[in-house]
């Protein structure tokens, strides 16, 4: 039948859903513009510079007692629970304070104090905001320098770990074999912000996997963050500190994914390969980022990348240690460059 069966907004099912890897797919769509803006579409139309809605503002605090909605008197105390019922072009506003996944990454809906796999997870088209004081009606009224505004969240269940550094800083953990294995996780998704939050604390030492989202996530990998099959994931001004996983990626896990990243710290991260940030069969770009005292027992101390089309811009790598690489461990299959970078007193 008649009808307008074009993508208006990245909010459609169908924007940047289709199978790329179905073959052959033409080069163009029906109207003959390029096929392959951003991820392909699903139907005979290429979206050519969709964008997402500005939808729904919800507000988080420590001590909310609202419903999320409206205003910062109305805030909520849970964020899953306000991610959960957040659509798309949907904000997130998050106060100051330290907040603990409630709900297991793969059970979303029912609450689960304390478990090792919790996780806050998050999905496409939502964006995330921390280090409010708790009254601004905007993210450019925040003051991330001011430490006092952290929004941290935090894999530390107990409140009981204990952290001991070396001359170098490199961090050694105790008692925290009971937290959460991925603080927070990315899966399947597209067109995510996450800006100004303090990840920390994740200790990723499960056995075997878990499913999220149609995708699998070793339960020894990405103690603080996890980013799976996603992409146009967009990470500005946050830290990841404090974090260990038993396999890749202490800080930052991230496979075949498009992840951006912007004015962040990863400080005091331990793992056996890439202690700050694993990156495999995607595309991340690191830029104005801060790497430091990050360990891994084999490759990597800050970053490692394997099959990866890598873009680091302006960044800084001191005091980073590994059997090999200590700063930067480039894996075969993987185009890595560097631009007014400075990488000073690593170690391997």
């Amino acid at each position: 039948s008649d009808g307008d069966y074009s993508i208006p907004s990245a909010c459609s099912p169908a924007f940047n859903s289709g199978d790329s890897k179905v073959s052959p797919i033409p080069s163009t769509d029906i109207l003959g513009n390029n096929r392959f803006i951003e991820a392909i579409d699903r139907g005979a139309f290429e979206n050519q510079g969709a964008s997402i809605e500005v939808g729904t503002r919800y507000y988080v605090s420590s001590n909310g007692t609202g419903d999320g909605t409206s205003s910062w008197s109305n805030a909520s105390n849970d964020l899953q629970e306000v991610i959960n019922k957040a659509t798309c072009g949907d904000e997130i506003f998050v106060a100051k304070g330290v907040y603990k996944p409630n709900r297991k990454a793969n059970n979303l809906t029912s609450i689960s104090p304390n478990h090792v796999d919790n996780s806050f997870t998050l999905k496409s088209n939502i964006s995330l905001y921390g280090g409010f004081k708790g009254f601004e009606s905007n993210p450019f009224q925040r003051n991330l320098s001011d430490t006092t505004n952290r929004t941290i969240l935090s894999g530390d269940f107990l409140n009981n770990d204990i952290i001991t550094y070396d001359n170098l800083g490199l961090p050694t953990f105790i008692n925290n074999s009971e937290n959460a294995n991925h603080v927070v996780v990315i899966s399947n998704s597209l067109n995510v912000i996450m800006d100004g939050f303090t990840i920390q604390n994740g200790r990723a030492n499960g056995d075997n996997s878990l499913t999220i989202n149609n995708q699998n996530l070793n339960r020894t990998y990405g103690a603080g963050l996890s980013v799976l099959g996603s992409s146009f994931i967009n990470i500005s001004n946050c830290t990841f500190r404090y974090n260990h996983a038993k396999g890749n990626g202490g800080g930052v896990y991230a496979v075949q994914s498009i992840v951006n990243f912007a004015n962040c710290i990863t400080k005091h991260n331990f793992s056996n390969q890439g202690g700050g940030l694993f990156m495999s069969e995607g595309q991340p770009n690191i830029e104005n980022c801060h790497f430091e005292s990050n360990r891994a027992t084999e490759k990597g101390g800050a970053v490692f990348t394997d099959y990866n089309t890598c873009s680091t811009k302006n960044s800084v790598f001191i005091l980073n240690q590994a059997q090999e690489g200590g700063a930067f461990f480039n894996s075969l299959g993987s185009a890595a460059t560097f631009q007014l970078c400075k990488i000073l007193g690593n170690k391997a």
